[in-house]
């Protein structure tokens, strides 16, 4: 099997520019993907115009669709055929965008005999893997963070007068440093105003088959807007995606974290739809699975079966409920890369303030700080010189919270990024200080050797410098 796998890998010419793990990283929407991470491969030249400068980005993710899998009796050639269109759709939709939460797509699609393929940016695994797995795995904040991620990308779509259409989780991506992006696109449809309605491209034909393990060529009818599967006469407008991304927020926000229109299966008939939105919509107040006033006054304008009654993407966007301090804290953190200096040292002066308070969800768990803080700490922070005085209090501040550090993840994860430091040739008194300050922290996590080799030169450098500061530490 490991053979068939390598030879399908391998016999795309795009997939063999690059460095892929053998076994994929999770599936993407409905079945159709393979995601296999990657890395370039050192002598690598491939790569489009579109996509950037060779080696600008070193972690990937390959899109893999093997065509043997729609050969069987299942699919008949016509049908064969719209799906591999929906397949070639989506890919070349994604390449024409350029959005921080959209998909990245690094190389355009490669479509060939056996496979389709074409190489994003790296992403971990979909919002449908992890309600799969873990519903509870995601913390309140960072569904919070995310879903204004994927707000922001609607906004982006809809002023460029573009629907979606195919909202789901399994559309929805998350990226190592914790950001959500959307793909997806395969069902978008545009030009589509504001306000306006069109006739739907998408046909919902209530065969089943996802149950079975058939991939259909229709998003997952549980998450459509109600006037998308009224038949013949369907619509759908830029209100469409709002409603989707409001059942997806419900599912997210409420108690349990179960679907709200949970008892519409993939492929379900649109009769089955309809009756469900109506015994389930509008939302009625009291609804104890929404405890926040705001939060379910704004669900309930997203979710309304009328698409006239609904908000618009900008009121999630703009919402009060949005408006804590904490979660535009972790949204800059997600985006310290593509700040300026000024405005990543005001943060990180800022930062220790919430780090030290015990209450704030940004230390809520050992996993949220392990997966998103100290990553754009370590790697983005660290990175520059001119920032270390203000990222290790942070930095060194997250780490010490219970269950966060241990010698495992200290060293995959910090120690590469640390290290430089201890031998930097030009480092402020006050850079020096802060690690004489947190020894104990290194020695109890780094190797022996990393012990003898980096951390006792440097503190016998230190104590050459006779620098009163550093002696009195």
């Amino acid at each position: 099997m490991f053979n068939n796998v390598l030879n399908y890998l391998t016999s795309n010419k795009l997939v063999s520019s690059y460095q892929v793990d053998k076994e994929p990283s999770c599936y993407g929407n409905e079945l159709r993907w393979k995601l296999y991470n990657a890395e370039r491969q050192k002598s690598s030249t491939s790569g489009s115009a579109a996509a950037g400068p060779v080696g600008d980005d070193t972690s990937l993710t390959v899109f893999l669709f093997e065509k043997k899998t729609l050969d069987t009796r299942q699919y008949p050639k016509d049908y064969r055929d719209q799906i591999l269109a929906s397949l070639h759709r989506e890919a070349t939709v994604l390449q024409r965008l350029r959005h921080p939460n959209i998909l990245s797509v690094i190389d355009p699609l490669s479509d060939e005999r056996q496979t389709m393929a074409f190489v994003t940016r790296r992403v971990t695994q979909t919002l449908g893997t992890v309600l799969t797995t873990d519903r509870k795995q995601l913390s309140l904040i960072e569904v919070q963070t995310g879903l204004l991620d994927i707000a922001s990308a609607l906004e982006f779509l809809h002023h460029a007068n573009t629907c979606h259409l195919g909202l789901c989780p399994s559309a929805i991506f998350l990226t190592p440093n914790g950001r959500w992006v959307l793909g997806g696109l395969a069902y978008s449809q545009s030009p589509v105003e504001p306000g306006r309605m069109v006739p739907c491209q998408v046909k919902f034909r209530g065969i089943g088959g996802m149950a079975g393990g058939m991939i259909l060529n229709e998003p997952p009818i549980r998450y459509a807007a109600p006037e998308m599967t009224t038949g013949y006469s369907s619509t759908s407008g830029q209100c469409s995606d709002v409603f989707s991304f409001g059942l997806i927020a419900y599912e997210l926000f409420s108690k349990d974290r179960q679907p709200l229109l949970s008892r519409v299966t993939p492929g379900a008939d649109p009769t089955v739809h309809q009756r469900e939105t109506q015994n389930a919509l509008p939302l009625r107040e009291g609804d104890p699975q929404i405890s926040n006033p705001m939060l379910f006054a704004l669900l309930q304008s997203m979710t309304q079966p009328d698409p006239t009654r609904r908000c618009t993407i900008e009121t999630f966007l703009n919402s009060e409920y949005f408006n804590d301090i904490n979660i535009k804290a972790l949204r800059f953190l997600e985006t310290l890369s593509e700040k300026d200096d000024a405005a990543r040292t005001a943060f990180l002066r800022g930062l220790p303030r919430l780090l030290s308070d015990k209450t704030s969800p940004l230390v809520a768990s050992p996993h949220l700080i392990r997966e998103r803080i100290l990553p754009p700490l370590a790697d983005v922070a660290l990175s520059f010189s001119a920032l270390w005085s203000s990222a290790l209090p942070c930095l060194l501040m997250a780490l010490k919270y219970d269950g966060v550090c241990d010698p495992q993840y200290f060293q995959a994860r910090i120690w590469p990024r640390i290290r430089p430091l201890f031998s930097a040739k030009e480092i402020s008194v006050e850079c020096v200080t802060i690690l004489i300050r947190n020894l104990d922290l290194f020695i109890n996590n780094t190797t022996a050797k990393d012990a003898s080799d980096v951390l006792v030169p440097f503190v016998l450098r230190c104590i050459e410098l006779k620098e009163d500061t550093i002696i009195q530490e």
